[in-house]
This record gives structure tokens, sequence and C-alpha cells, in this order.
């Protein structure tokens, strides 16, 4: 294809060649961008039609055509036409791309006769390529040391763009990088939130990389503390249903570092599809593994930099599993004590057995349901497990008196709440549920005791285990009357609504799920019965 027919790329201002090009026409030299081929592929207004046609000559292409030195050099393919030629190679991904600036010196016949063969205007050809004077060996060696210059100085520049710019990327990453460890770091402290923290992490991983897939497991096991057991997270292309599959990669190795896989089944779209497995270390002991596949960008092979990150935020993860850890065992410690406690209280009246640990859980389903979180609720369980601590300063004769108590036996019931304010005030960790053990004998009314509150002056979680003590104390059998049914007892709940009870809570338990009040006192009533069975049986002599 002939250069001229291209006319649209005489005038052309390609960002790529546009400087070079611009330096060119600073010497007012006709100049053009020839490719391989020889065809031009940018231009400047310089480059008159009549010359583009000059230079698509069969003499002029087969001149031009000739094997490129790596040096500019100047090429006189008749008496009086000099082409200077600078070779870009340092500047173009194509060989053979080539710069070429074209003038006359003292033209003779031979410039006529090619202009004519080649469909020239050999005048206009003339004029234009002499408009900026001739070109005389001299000033053609000059220009080619000044055009071979520039070449330089814009391989140079593009050089230390592109270094400036792979440094601009690699700082963004370190930023990314240190945004996303500082974000994990500071999330890490919260132990009551496992699967907010293990999204989190898999979530900003994702994003910060280019893996296409992140995925975190822990382990299933029972010897795995409850909060983690089980856990998994999957973020990306891969669906959650990927998780076992993941989960699966824990036989990868419990090396101390991450492992790179050039293939895992079931999670590699292609053969040489890398992942990388890090395991998290709890305890002394491999609880899970956290992985990323399918890296996308520009190289797609996993570095040291991704697995550095992998490899640190795994850090963050065990010791967040530490904590989670230690944390549950200091809640079940905290737990067992609080359960002793209960335990003495149960044991003084067996017609209470279980009572504490019921009202526990409805207290917190009823919490949950009006809207609280599961640290909320947790709180407002440990409150319903001691709210009747106080009991264990009354007499066990008035606690499993048949029938109707006296004013003075009465009253020695109702201090109980204030007893067990007394003796609970002094432990830290309870410190925020004495409200709800104080005050669970209020009456929404205002005719309850001790303080005789009322309405939403009544702290919550008193109101909470008001209801829940109201539901189980009617549900269960008392040394003074039966168990009643369950449609009577909400029938009750619902008619002292407004009156004993906060209404808006007595309409909650109308709708709770029973089920695990109902398997609790079943439990409770078996242990009871066991007791009682091993109370009855005469000790061997």
């Amino acid at each position: 294809m002939a250069p001229h027919s291209q006319p649209d790329l005489r005038a052309a201002t390609d960002d790529h060649w546009g400087p070079l090009l611009q330096r060119a026409q600073e010497f007012a030299t006709p100049a053009c961008v020839l490719g391989p081929s020889g065809h031009v592929v940018a231009a400047l207004g310089t480059l008159d039609e009549s010359i583009e046609t000059l230079l698509g000559s069969l003499p002029m292409r087969e001149a031009l055509a000739q094997p490129l030195a790596t040096t500019p050099d100047v090429l006189v393919p008749l008496p009086g036409l000099r082409l200077v030629v600078v070779p870009l190679d340092l500047l173009s991904t194509q060989p053979g791309t080539r710069l070429v600036a074209i003038g006359l010196d003292t033209p003779g016949p031979e410039f006529d006769t090619l202009c004519a063969s080649s469909g020239a205007d050999p005048a206009l050809t003339r004029d234009a390529l002499l408009r900026s004077g001739p070109l005389d060996p001299r000033a053609a060696r000059l220009l080619m040391t000044a055009l071979f210059g520039a070449v330089r100085d814009l391989a140079a520049l593009r050089e230390q763009e592109a270094s400036l710019a792979g440094f601009t990327t690699q700082l963004s990453e370190c930023y990314d990088t240190i945004d996303l460890v500082y974000a994990v770091g500071r999330r890490a402290h919260a132990p009551l939130d496992v699967p907010g923290f293990l999204r989190f992490v898999v979530e900003r991983l994702r994003g910060a990389s280019n893996f296409s897939w992140v995925g975190l497991c822990l382990d299933a096991s029972p010897e795995i503390t409850s909060p983690l057991r089980g856990r998994s997270v999957v973020a990306g292309t891969l669906g959650a249903d990927a998780a076992p599959r993941i989960g699966a990669l824990m036989h990868a190795g419990a090396t101390p570092g991450p492992v790179v896989l050039p293939f895992a089944a079931g999670l590699s779209a292609f053969a040489g599809d890398q992942v990388v497995v890090q395991h998290i270390v709890c305890k002394g002991r491999s609880v899970g593994v956290l992985a990323a596949g399918d890296k996308g960008g520009v190289d797609r092979i996993v570095n040291s930099y991704d697995t550095q990150i992998v490899e640190a935020l795994a850090g963050f993860i065990s010791g967040f599993c530490e904590s989670v850890w230690l944390y549950e065992d200091q809640r079940e410690m905290f737990l067992g004590t609080v359960r002793a406690i209960t335990s003495a209280i149960d044991a003084k009246d067996r017609y209470t057995f279980g009572h504490s640990e019921r009202v526990a859980h409805v207290a917190q389903q009823l919490a949950l349901a009006h809207g609280m979180d599961q640290a909320q609720s947790e709180r407002v369980y440990i409150a319903g497990l001691v709210h009747d601590v106080g009991k264990i300063g009354v007499p066990e004769a008035i606690l499993t008196k048949p029938g109707r108590l006296t004013e003075d036996e009465f009253a020695a019931i109702k201090l109980h709440p204030e007893i067990g304010h007394r003796i609970l005030k002094d432990i830290p960790l309870l410190r925020d549920i004495l409200p709800g053990v104080l005050h669970h004998h209020e009456r929404f009314d205002g005719r309850g005791y001790p303080a005789r509150l009322s309405g939403d002056s009544i702290p919550l979680m008193a109101r909470l285990i008001a209801v829940a003590d109201t539901f189980d104390a009617m549900s269960s059998t008392r040394s003074y009357r039966a168990a009643m049914s369950r449609d009577k007892v909400l029938a009750e709940i619902t008619r002292s609504a407004g009156s004993q009870l906060d209404p808006a809570l007595a309409r909650l338990i109308l709708a709770l799920d029973l089920s695990g009040f109902d398997a609790l006192f079943a439990r409770h009533a078996q242990m009871e019965a066991t007791a009682l069975t091993r109370e009855a049986t005469p000790k061997a002599a």
C-alpha cells in the first residue's frame, strides 16, 4: 500500500511520536516516522503530499529498505537528495521503525526524473524540500546528530517516566499494604465479633491484592473452641460452596511459612493457576488455612510480596484466634463460677431447681428479639443467672414453705434483690448487671420493690428478667401450687402487660421460639429426678 493512500497521516500528532516530530519540525525539515514495512506511520504538517508521494516511489523504498544499522546515517539515493535516517529501536518495540528527514542540496536532472516516475510534481516537490534551505552534507550530519540526540533524550525521559510510574505503583501498593495491616491489626482487638473479623480480613485482602479469590477455613474438630469451630469465609470469584475445598488445603503440609501450590483441584481454573496457602496456628497447632488464588494483573505469578501479605495477615488471624480462645476459656471459667453460685441457690429449694438458668435463657432470647446485639444479650444472660443470688440470705424454711407466706416472711423474701446486690457489687465483672439483680421485682405500674420504680425508669435489663422470671415461675411447680399450662402462662403474661410487666416485652415473648426453654426444662426435671432417686436409695452399710 503506497504512502499517498493514507493522507490523514500527513497531519498526525501521535502522542508516542509527537515530541520527536516536533523536534524535527523545529529544524524546518520535512520528517516522518516509517514503520518496518516502509509506510508512513506518523508525520507532521511539514511533510507535504508531494514529499510523501516521493517517499513512496520504488527507488526511495529500495533505498530505505536496505538493512539498517543501530546508528543513524545519511543516505544519498541520487545526487543532491539526502535522507537522514535515525533508527528508533530505543523507542519502538518494532525493529525497523525509523525517523526519516528528507532534504535537497543541488538537485540535478535525476531528481526531476524520480519525481516524474513517482507521480510527484518536480517543481512543487523541489520547492517543498528547499523551503528551509539546502541540506548540504555538513547540514545533514548536524541534523542527524541533533535528531539522534533527540531520540536518546526522549528514550531517557520515557525510561524515567516508566521508573517513576513503577515507583508510584510500588508506593501505592506499600500504602495499601500498610493500611491493610493497620486496619486488620486494629480490628483484631475485638474477640467477640469472630464472623465480622474473619470476613473483614478476607474481603480486605481480596480488595488490596490481585487475587481473584481469597478464602479462610477453620477446623471443625471438637478440640477447637466453639466460637472458631468450623468458621469459613470466601470472597471473590469462588462461591461459598468452595469452602470445603479450601478447608481440604489444611492437609497441604503444616509448614510455618506460606506454601505456593502450582495447582489445586477444584480451586485452580487452569494448569499453572497458583494457590498460596498459609496455615493459621493457634495453641501450637494448625487450626485452619488462609488461601488465595487465580492471581490477575500483569504478573500472574505469585511472588514474595504476595506471600508476605498472606503470611502477615495469617499472623494477625492466629493472634486473634488466640485471643478468642483465651476469652472463651475465661468466659467459661467465669460462667462456671456464676453457675456454681446459682447451684447454691437451687440447693436451698428443690422447687426452683434450674430456675435461674431458664430465666437467663429466656431473658437473653427476649434481649435479642428486642434488638440487643450478642454481647449485650450475653450480659443479660449472666444477670439472669444471678438474679436470685440474694436468696442465699433468706431462710430455707421460708423459701420452701408450702402455702401462703406471712407478712414478715414475705418481707424477708422481698429483701433478696438488695441482698444479691450487696453480694455482687464488689465483683468488677458483674457491676454492669447489678441493675438487673436489684430491680427485677419492680412493677411497670410502680407497685414493685425495692425502689417502686415504674415504666421506663426501670432498667431495661431488669424489665427483661422480670418477664422471663414470671414466665418460668408460672411454668414450674412450686411448693404452693402446680405448674400452669403454656397457654395459661402466656394468657397471664398478656394480662399482666402494662401493670406488672413491660407491655412491649410481654408481647415479644408471645412470638419467641421456646423450644430451647423446653429442652432446659426437661433436662432440669431429669436431673432433679435423678437427685431425688439417689436421696431415696439407702446407702450400703
